[in-house]
């Protein structure tokens, strides 16, 4: 069994992201369940695949008080999955709230080993500076954005790194500095590297949109326009896509556009089915929202 969790705080993704995620999660999981831990309960209904749990106020206010930095995210985000296992007494799988899962992810990951997704959009030869004397080839770097651990020893091995990254030369050229969470899982990726999934190496399927030789989903690149829905999911080039890592950034400058890089019908579901919004509440979201402008928005991509 996989414990699936996500994290959701602040007003964009505790009531727009996080939509995104359970509502797509649930579409193509439905027997599988996620937790999601959150500073307030939402005001929409959840899933019933879903368990909304508050983050504990220990692990909050260390991320409230922090100096927004990636390391006080890190503490928070290895914190919460330790609180999941302890839970479920099960690996458990980190998926950043600002994504939507596609696939059924019991298909790729194998509950017994450490499954990661590489960067993808770097060249071989450009290495990322992991601290600690680790330097890992760009398209080795394992992300953030989706994870696996099996076991509770491989996160109590990153809560232990946290502390210890801190008194590792300081380079503030260095990717560690600005992106430990990251770098800290590339540590767990060569302590346990026998026993280590690379998800994108199968070939049927998209776990990181780099691979298909664009630098992320955003908005207006030319691979969104080629998206097919099916009755299945949604594929590109004959490779169903498992998960669309967005950032906060992306998603709402594709909300800002109405996903219009996308088909008008793959949009079409995008804005219905993950995020809850038809036409009019698109409109409605984005004049009283305080998260995207008015100014930038095109209505007339809504008409489709």
């Amino acid at each position: 069994m996989i414990t699936y969790i996500t994290a959701a705080y602040g007003a964009f993704y505790l009531n727009v992201a996080l939509k995104g995620l359970l509502f797509s999660f649930s579409k193509y999981n439905p027997d599988n369940k996620i937790l999601a831990y959150v500073d307030r309960e939402p005001d929409w209904p959840v899933p019933a695949n879903c368990e909304v749990i508050e983050i504990p106020r220990d692990i909050l206010k260390s991320i409230v008080d922090g100096d927004g930095s990636f390391f006080s995210r890190t503490s928070f985000k290895f914190s919460l999955m330790l609180e999941a296992y302890n839970y479920k007494n099960s690996g458990v799988c980190w998926i950043d709230s600002d994504s939507v899962v596609l696939a059924n992810l019991d298909d790729y990951i194998n509950p017994k080993n450490v499954s990661v997704v590489p960067h993808g959009s770097c060249e071989d030869q450009e290495l990322f500076d992991c601290g600690g004397g680790l330097e890992v080839e760009g398209k080795s770097f394992a992300i953030g954005g989706l994870f696996y651990v099996p076991e509770k020893a491989d996160i109590e091995l990153l809560i232990s790194m946290v502390e210890k990254r801190m008194s590792w030369p300081e380079d503030r050229g260095a990717y560690w500095f600005s992106d430990g969470e990251q770098c800290l899982i590339n540590h767990l990726v060569q302590a346990e590297i026998s026993r280590v999934d690379w998800l994108s190496s199968d070939e049927t399927a998209i776990f990181n949109w780099s691979f298909l030789e664009h630098r992320h989903p955003v908005p207006f690149d030319g691979g969104l326009a080629k998206i097919e829905s099916r009755p299945e999911g949604f594929f590109v080039d004959g490779k169903k896509i498992a998960i669309l890592m967005w950032t906060s950034l992306m998603l709402r400058r594709h909300f800002k556009q109405g996903f219009r890089s996308m088909d008008s019908m793959v949009a079409k579901k995008f804005r219905s089915d993950f995020y809850r919004l038809d036409n009019d509440g698109v409109k409605a979201f984005l004049l009283q929202s305080a998260y995207l402008a008015y100014d930038y928005f095109d209505f007339d991509s809504l008409r489709n």
